[in-house]
């Protein structure tokens, strides 16, 4: 699974259940105090699932995605 490594604003989700990501692929954007982070794949496989939509703040280590 990728977590949120800070709490912040979830913006531009970039995959959705049923991709194949790469290691270092974008995953969403991060908005965190007024800097847009782009957080990525840490691991190559299948999105199981998005636990965010595009808009809602997440603390830290909150769940992104998981993997199948």
């Amino acid at each position: 699974m990728i977590i949120s490594p800070m709490p912040g604003v979830i913006m531009d989700i970039a995959v959705k259940p049923g991709d194949k990501v790469e290691v270092k692929q974008p995953i969403c954007a991060l908005e965190a105090m007024k800097m847009k982070n782009i957080i990525r794949s840490n691991r190559e496989g299948v999105v199981a699932s998005v636990e965010v939509s595009d808009g809602q703040r997440v603390p830290y280590g909150a769940v992104i995605i998981r993997f199948a």
